[in-house]
This record gives C-alpha cells, sequence and structure tokens, in this order.
C-alpha cells in the first residue's frame, strides 16, 4: 500500500551501494529528503565483499516501507544492480541515483511533473560538481545538448520514462556504463525537456570511486570495443550518430590515458564500413571528435569549439 498521505508513486529512484560502511550517513541523508515527497526509493546493497558492508535491513529497518525499499545481492556492478531495482519500480518514471552524491528530491519531483506535462520521454535537469575543500563548479544549461551530454554523461541528473522507453538492461560493465545505456536507448531520437533546476550535486574525488580502482578502468576497453561494434552496425542512421561518435572518441582517448589502450581496436577501427559517402563522413566527424577532445583535455575546460554537424534531438526547454 502507498502511504496515505500520497495518492500516488510520480518517481522511483534506483540507488546502488556499495561500502556501505563509508556511506551510511549519506544514505541516511537520501532517504530523509525522499520522506516529503511522492518518490520511491529502492536502495540496493551490493554485497560483493561483507568487510565493506553493512547490513542495510537492520541499520536502516526504521525506514522500510512501500516508499523506501532496501534489498540486496552478489552484483559486483552498478548496472546488476540498477537492473535489479528497477524490477521493483512503481512509477513509470525513474532515476538512477549514486549513493555517494545528493540528489534535490524537491526538483526532481518537478522535473517529472515538467516531462508529464510536455509528454517528454527524458528529462535532463542541472547540476554541480563538489570536490572537498574546494569551491563547488556549477554546470550550466547549454544550447547544444549532445556537445553537454558527450562531456557530462552521467544519468544521474536524468528522469526516464518507461512507459514510453522500452528500457534495456544495464551492461555490467562497471566503467561507461551510463554512456552505454545512453545509446542503448537511443537518446538522439527522443522526447527531451530540459529544465535549469539544480537536480544534483556530483562528488568527485571521493574514496572506493569506481574511476580510482584500476581493475574496474581495465573495463574501460571492453566499453569501447562495445561501442564500435554498434558504430559498426550497417542499420545506423548517420544523423543519429554524433553522441554514439564523441562517446568511441572519449573512450578511446580514456583507455590511452589509463594505459589500457587494446592495439586490437585499430583493426576493428579499420573494418569499419566507410564504402559510401556517409560512411566516410563518419570517419571524418570521429576524427573530427577526437582531435576536439585531445584539444580540450591539453588545456582544460575552454570554450574552443571545432565545427561539425549539429544533431537536432527534439528538445523542449
Amino acid at each position: 500500500m502507498w502511504p496515505d498521505k500520497f495518492s500516488k508513486c510520480e518517481l522511483t529512484a534506483v540507488m546502488p551501494v556499495r561500502n556501505s560502511k563509508q556511506h551510511i550517513d549519506n544514505i541516511e541523508l537520501i532517504i530523509e529528503s525522499v520522506l516529503p515527497f511522492p518518490i520511491q526509493l529502492i536502495v540496493v546493497a551490493d554485497l560483493y565483499d561483507s568487510k565493506s558492508e553493512l547490513d542495510l535491513k537492520i541499520r536502516l529497518k526504521r525506514h522500510i516501507g512501500k516508499q523506501i525499499v532496501i534489498t540486496s545481492g552478489k552484483f559486483n556492478s552498478p548496472g546488476a544492480a540498477r537492473n535489479f531495482g528497477l524490477k521493483l519500480a512503481e512509477s513509470s518514471h525513474v532515476a538512477f541515483w549514486d549513493c555517494d552524491d545528493t540528489p534535490n528530491t524537491e526538483n526532481f519531483l518537478k522535473l517529472a511533473r515538467s516531462m508529464k506535462l510536455h509528454s517528454a520521454e527524458i528529462g535532463v535537469g542541472n547540476f554541480q560538481f563538489s570536490k572537498p575543500h574546494r569551491n563547488n563548479r556549477i554546470t550550466s544549461l547549454t544550447s547544444n545538448l549532445i556537445r553537454e551530454v558527450t562531456e557530462h554523461p552521467g544519468i544521474w541528473r536524468m528522469i526516464f520514462d518507461q512507459s514510453r522507453i522500452d528500457i534495456p538492461e544495464f551492461k555490467t560493465f562497471k566503467m561507461a556504463e551510463d554512456q552505454i545505456f545512453l545509446i542503448d536507448i537511443k537518446f538522439e531520437k527522443r522526447k527531451i525537456i530540459r529544465k535549469d533546476l539544480m537536480v544534483y550535486e556530483y562528488q568527485n574525488n571521493i574514496e572506493n570511486q569506481l574511476t580510482r580502482d584500476f581493475n574496474s578502468i581495465l573495463e574501460t576497453k571492453l566499453a569501447l570495443n562495445y561501442l564500435l561494434n554498434v558504430l559498426s552496425n550497417k542499420n545506423n542512421e548517420l544523423n543519429n550518430q554524433r553522441l554514439l561518435i564523441n562517446f568511441c572518441a572519449k573512450q578511446i582517448l580514456s583507455s590511452l590515458k589509463y594505459r589500457v589502450f587494446d592495439p586490437k581496436i585499430l583493426l576493428k577501427l579499420g573494418k569499419l564500413p566507410f564504402t559510401s559517402f556517409d560512411n566516410f563522413k563518419q570517419a571524418i566527424i570521429l576524427i573530427n571528435e577526437l582531435l576536439y577532445q585531445m584539444l580540450k583535455r591539453s588545456i582544460g575546460y575552454t570554450n574552443v569549439m571545432l565545427r561539425y554537424p549539429k544533431s537536432k534531438p527534439k528538445i523542449d526547454y
């Protein structure tokens, strides 16, 4: 039974948890921020290492109910934990949060309601980066959605309408899983609403983040291989590949940065079907994107923008 104080569940957030001993205080803060709103929170504890995990069903017992769901299993990846939690969702509108960050639950609810008002398939909000002992860096919505999502592909500031999108299972990669998810749901083809609402605070440089774990970093090449396989699919339309090409370039550079680049990838690039004009154009866009991202990384975040064909997803402001 959904709590009597709410007529229905308007949003479900799925939140995988690793290293619960480290994050338990933040998890409780997130739960408390959810309770005043018609939002369901599904906490999925990944019991991959008993030394770092608490029994959340005991620690959070007083919160458990229809609105706060605590479940657990041995998943060993955020994607597998999300897949498990998604099966328990009460709402068609779903979000995916991380347990070490700070979602703004009130603004998330506003974003979900705007989606319903405009019949949008995806809602995108604003967010900020937070680093220990440093001032927060607030991101701003730009006129170029594809460039913005290339730079910041985290789906934690987005909402997805399951009634309008056939959400696929998340891949079990520990790196680039958000990028792959956005490609699998054909992000560029969707009707998207963007709201200048601060919905999420992302924590950088937190101990035990997957981006700081070498075994996880090794999976960068698996993610790149997957993206290149999608790119080589002849059924893909060039005008809906801009984000895919950008992510391929991003993962190529990441694999070089982390020194896990597999030379066999060069053979895969050489086998891409560049036989038609569209395919040749695709290759030029990929090279251009590689150059752009190399330049951006070498001089830091700037307003430098190389010219490239613009994608035109359906966007409501």
